[in-house]
């Protein structure tokens, strides 16, 4: 396939930023802004980005911000509501705590600039350290635009990258540094004053007390119901639909604005009609008249798009799933594309293993859960040193593990995807709320495990009762000419073996 300049133009570094001292002549589709102690922010053409300031404070918002609590606003009118005379950061960390979405949020005010990204650092920040310029970007690829950034080229790093363990985890990275040495990512829950460029946590901050399920089930529907219905307000968008119980609590969500939604569910050019995530949402759909469909990702991706990605995003992969990217490149899908995750650290996705006990887990323990006997000496190390602070960190009601999750699997390895997927369409995912993740944690345990997940059900009943009637994550359809031939087969193999 041959494809002009403007095309590649168009795509190259989509929906990516990088902020640093000095303007620049970028490949690509570029608006360029000056701000305060002589930055520039460069925002790539399909990267919105919104701008309210005084005489004391300005701020910078990229990407897509939602307000469940008045979901007829847009990100210009988050952002003014945001702005007083005497903003400070920690005041406007508070006034972040129910918005939704991915997003990156610049504070200025005439000393400092500090950076802030979404709950789930999904929206990426990247910075080098020990340069004499102060550079950040979405991505280090952009960075090596004003820097030389060198490879790291420790022994038992490069034996992990090449090992099958780290293929099989889809590159699951751990800690803050990255590839290259001296360029680092801004991880969840913490900001980066690019002056400086060291990043300190922010959050959590105050304990979260125990609620009756009662008080909860309210809030966090009105939470999600006010963000589905901003999303409806700003056009036709595209919402998963599996089998699962994120994807059903989110459908739950849009029961009063569905038509402006279409649901859909990928087979990955493996799963059949009988399989439960396909089986289950086609029913669903017939009973409750959703726009849905089964879409198909069987065609290879070409090479000038892997190369393009690669170019874009670090670390981008050419895994099975990522064959559902170029899919809705080709589709050109309007809209925003949304799903459920990162409600897995409101689940209990880490569990105690055999005799262990939050008080006794090792950094060693720790690696173990992304599926790593262990990981080089730098992973390690940064891992520890996370796991020093968050020791000495109060907790404030969220776990150990919760916050594994949270800060280094849905902040890492959870905004690869994303990343991944700008080239084609930006993705969304509800859940990535700070006020939203403290109300589902501050239920009792008992009501956020598996397979049940009592509260999750009470909430879909409460905000639209009749999607629950296909069950949710059944065993697949019994197939009986299909258990006659593994019977058959069996049978078979007996024989020849007596």
């Amino acid at each position: 396939m041959t494809q002009s300049n403007d095309f590649f133009d168009k795509l190259l570094y989509r929906r990516q930023f990088i902020l640093g001292p000095r303007p620049l002549s970028l490949e690509g589709k570029w608006n360029v802004t000056p701000i305060k102690h002589s930055y520039h922010i460069h925002t790539q053409h399909d990267l919105p980005m919104v701008i309210a300031s005084n005489a004391n404070i300005s701020l910078f918002l990229l990407g897509i911000a939602i307000d469940p609590f008045h979901p007829e606003n847009n990100e210009q009118n988050i952002l003014d509501g945001f702005l007083t005379s005497t903003l400070t950061f920690d005041q406007l960390v508070s006034f972040t705590h129910s918005i939704v979405g991915r997003w990156v949020l610049i504070y200025q005010n005439n000393d400092e600039t500090i950076i802030i990204n979404d709950p789930c650092a999904l929206r990426q920040v990247h910075y080098i350290n020990g340069n004499k310029e102060q550079w950040c970007a979405s991505q280090p690829e952009l960075l090596k635009q004003v820097s030389s950034l060198n490879l790291r080229a420790e022994p038992d790093l490069i034996e992990f990258i090449c090992n099958k363990a780290y293929i099989s985890q889809e590159g699951a990275w751990l800690g803050k540094s990255t590839i290259y040495y001296n360029c680092y990512r801004l991880m969840a829950n913490h900001s980066l004053n690019l002056k400086t460029t060291e990043q300190s946590r922010y959050y959590p901050i105050k304990k979260l007390l125990l609620k009756d399920i009662s008080e909860i089930i309210p809030l966090a529907a009105n939470i999600l119901k006010g963000t589905m219905t901003a999303l409806a307000f700003r056009g036709k968008n595209t919402l998963a639909l599996t089998a699962g119980w994120d994807s059903r609590l989110l459908l739950a969500a849009t029961k009063d604005v569905k038509d402006k939604f279409t649901f859909y569910v990928n087979d990955m050019g493996i799963l059949s009609s009988d399989h439960e995530d396909i089986w289950v949402p086609t029913k669903l759909s017939q009973l409750l008249q959703l726009d849905f469909s089964v879409k198909s990702m069987r065609s290879e991706i070409p090479e000038w798009f892997v190369n393009l990605n690669s170019r874009n995003v670090t670390g981008s992969r050419n895994l099975p799933k990522n064959k559902m990217i170029f899919s809705k490149f080709i589709e050109s899908a309007p809209g925003i594309n949304i799903n459920g995750n990162g409600s897995e650290i409101c689940r209990h996705f880490y569990k105690l293993v055999g005799e262990q006990k939050l008080d006794n887990l090792t950094v060693g323990d720790l690696i173990k859960k992304f599926g790593y006997k262990q990981t080089p000496e730098l992973m390690t190390l940064e891992l520890q040193t996370w796991f020093d602070g968050v020791r000495d960190l109060d907790l404030k009601g969220f776990t150990l593990l919760d916050l594994l999750y949270w800060e280094q699997r849905m902040g890492i390895w959870g905004a690869q995807f994303p990343s991944e997927q700008d080239i084609a369409i930006d993705e969304f995912t509800p859940f990535n709320c700070r006020l939203l993740l403290e109300t589902l944690n501050s239920s009792a345990a008992e009501h956020r495990v598996p397979p049940n997940f009592p509260l999750y059900k009470a909430i879909i009943d409460y905000l639209w009762a009749d999607v629950l009637v296909v069950p949710i994550n059944p065993k697949a359809k019994f197939n009986f000419t299909k258990k006659i031939k593994k019977i058959l087969k069996a049978i078979y193999k007996r024989q020849r073996s007596s």
